[in-house]
């Protein structure tokens, strides 16, 4: 989302700024898009940290700090958000012996699946696991296409910076960021194909 939003910018003042008004007005409004979902995710932002006895949970931009036992942990939950337009989204949901709750989103930690596993080994509950994989599997399969448009978006755009005229440094700090995007986007797709795989092994078993 930040080289979406690098880039967009660069468009801006490089292309933008000198076309009509109308031309402006797009560009302008395409260039806010990501920057206001990066101000949105940065207010989101968790920062995760997984130890033998407890989860730590730091969310700076907010300045909360929370220290989960894992004694105290008396539930997980999963849910599907579905946003047609920017991709289904994972949600756990950590309940507490005092009535305390958190929420984290897939988007929020990439090692999400890291720590949906590190919480249901050592907090012991009985976990609905069919319902985690349910709503795995309704992501997967959302998400799939997506990904891919997105990939080939980025890849277009990849090569439109290869062609155009602009300082060299600018090119290349722009495509080392969609390159890691890139990388990220890849890496979703193949646990997505995994899933639906998985989905697919255990309907021929029935």
């Amino acid at each position: 989302m930040g080289a979406s939003a690098l880039f967009m910018g660069f468009l801006f003042f490089e292309f933008g700024v000198k076309t009509l008004t109308g031309g402006t007005i797009f560009f302008a409004f395409m260039t806010l898009i990501p920057f206001s979902i990066l101000v949105f995710l940065s207010y989101r932002f968790k920062i995760v940290i997984m130890t033998e006895k407890s989860i730590i949970v730091i969310i700076p931009f907010r300045l909360k700090y929370r220290n989960l036992n894992y004694i105290t942990i008396e539930e997980l939950d999963w849910e599907l958000i579905s946003n047609p337009r920017g991709g289904d989204v994972r949600k756990l949901i950590i309940k507490t012996n005092s009535g305390y709750q958190i929420n984290i989103l897939d988007v929020e930690f990439m090692n999400f699946d890291n720590l949906e596993k590190w919480l249901i080994d050592n907090t012991n509950l009985e976990q609905n696991l069919d319902k985690k994989f349910n709503i795995e599997l309704q992501q997967a399969k959302s998400n799939w296409w997506l990904n891919m448009i997105v990939v080939v978006i980025i890849v277009v755009a990849f090569f439109f910076l290869s062609n155009i005229e602009i300082r060299a440094d600018v090119r290349y700090s722009i495509q080392i960021a969609l390159a890691i995007i890139t990388w990220r986007l890849t890496h979703s797709l193949i646990k997505y194909q995994k899933t639906i795989n998985e989905n697919k092994r255990k309907k021929k078993q029935v």
